[in-house]
């Protein structure tokens, strides 16, 4: 049980930094940006948040995933992460 937490949080932490930078691989092929640029970019104008919110979205197709699967545990472990995700862009907006 504790184990299929960790895992599920883990894999939603991991699809949280994959759906980033994809996110950012979108900005660098549609606008020529390069990553350390974004990054630049972005903790100067106080977005960085929204490019974690934004790539927290997998992790939403993950959790459906790990229910259709019957892994509650994992789900739950999904869920977790991403509302680490979300305090950690309510706290950047501040």
């Amino acid at each position: 049980m504790t184990k299929d937490i960790i895992i599920g949080f883990v894999s939603g932490i991991i699809t949280n930094l994959i759906g980033m930078f994809l996110y950012m691989t979108y900005l660098k092929v549609s606008k020529g940006y390069p990553y350390q640029y974004t990054l630049d970019i972005a903790f100067e104008n106080n977005t960085f948040g929204n490019i974690v919110a934004l790539g927290a979205l997998p992790s939403l197709g993950l959790f459906f995933l790990y229910l259709q699967k019957d892994k509650v545990y994992m789900a739950r472990g999904v869920v977790i992460a991403t509302m680490l995700a979300a305090i950690f862009v309510f706290i950047s907006k501040i």
